[in-house]
């Protein structure tokens, strides 16, 4: 044993208890086996060092027994390929050879034009003067605007101070308000229809129709008020008033909905519409601005962005597949967008268009938003 001079009282009690302990060992045989553990342990542990300097790589190893012989991929730029049978099998089945409808050709979306608005004074009444008398009843309201801040729900075109309106309540920005619109764009969203039920009633007359009668909807944003057949023509008394008479008569011609109905049913709508027609006076500065009609003269790219009258005439035909092939058109957020039908994908409600940057757009047929180019 070590002197103990100089060591402190823990110190000295330290190497006594190591002490002590071997000889408990050595009684126990038991010294021979702790040597073997120390030597066991000091060679796992340099195999383990040695392993981790190994394992050390740039590439992924594969730890699956199922894939421990397959090679690991490289992922450098060298290798990387890029493989054009989905593009070409995507080309393929749109039906055209990709020269002229490509995703290159494809114009990108491009944002609604402002339509030009004819001088303020050609639709101002010639009676009233440059302010019109407010005349209102419990469907539609006709002023002048006060201001030039409101603007049309139908064209989305801003409203001249001075000039005819036509106010009608709609659910708009969370509230019941009153939206206003040109009287052209007014007259062209009235439609026509047959009462499904007896639910409903006449928004003039409070009248509840019948299953099977004739009704007439006006149509501001996204809200719908239907009045029955001999309510139609005080409700419009104050709105055809300021329409030109030569545009009067294609008021029918272009409602919605009277495709849906029968021959005797159109006919007795005609006859309602013209009955409304012929009994308003036609104002006395309606007959000059004829040669200001002829302004539609446009350039090729501003006919691209203009919507048509009449989009569902220019899409294929609801319920069945017509393999219909070339540029389509479409509104969203305010824009145009373009794209190419992918005959291959269509259905009998349903059609696809590849966009400009190669995503897949559905059209559904017999809605009004999109349109064949």
């Amino acid at each position: 044993m070590t002197s103990l001079v100089g060591l402190s009282e823990y110190e000295v009690l330290r190497l006594q208890n190591i002490q002590r302990n071997r000889t408990v060992l050595e009684n126990l045989g038991l010294t021979e086996l702790r040597d073997g553990m120390k030597s066991v342990v000091g060679k796992r542990s340099n195999k383990s060092v040695a392993k981790r300097k190994e394992t050390v790589s740039v590439f992924p190893t594969r730890k699956s027994k199922r894939l421990k012989s397959v090679p690991p991929k490289d992922y450098s730029e060298s290798s990387v390929h890029i493989d054009d049978g989905y593009v070409s099998a995507y080309r393929s089945e749109s039906g055209d050879s990709g020269s002229d409808d490509s995703e290159e050709a494809i114009p990108r979306p491009k944002r609604l034009l402002r339509q030009r608005l004819k001088p303020l004074e050609s639709r101002l009444d010639s009676n009233s003067g440059d302010c019109l008398k407010p005349t209102a009843n419990s469907v539609i309201t006709v002023e002048s605007a006060k201001t030039g801040r409101s603007r049309c729900r139908k064209c989305m075109v801003e409203l001249e101070k001075g000039e005819v309106r036509v106010g009608m309540k709609a659910w708009i920005m969370g509230r019941n308000s009153v939206t206003w619109q040109h009287v052209e764009c007014f007259l062209k969203n009235v439609k026509v229809g047959i009462s499904p039920n007896g639910r409903s009633s006449c928004k003039f007359c409070s009248q509840p129709f019948c299953s099977g009668d004739l009704r007439f909807g006006l149509r501001s944003h996204t809200a719908t008020s239907w009045v029955s057949a001999d309510c139609l023509k005080p409700v419009l008394e104050g709105v055809l008033t300021h329409q030109m008479k030569s545009k009067l008569s294609t008021i029918f011609d272009h409602m919605d909905g009277v495709h849906s109905l029968t021959k005797s049913q159109q006919e007795r709508a005609q006859a309602v519409v013209e009955d409304c027609v012929t009994s308003m006076t036609e104002p006395k500065g309606a007959e000059s601005p004829k040669p200001k009609e002829e302004v539609k003269s446009e350039s090729p790219n501003r006919k691209d962005k203009t919507i048509p009258p009449n989009p569902l005439e220019l899409q294929p035909v609801q319920g069945k597949k017509t393999r219909a092939t070339g540029r389509v058109a479409w509104t969203f957020g305010g824009h145009v967008c373009f794209g190419v039908l992918l005959a291959e994908r269509e259905s009998k409600t349903h059609c696809f268009a590849k966009t400009h940057k190669g995503n897949v757009k559905t059209l559904t047929k017999g809605k009004g938003y999109w349109w064949l180019q």
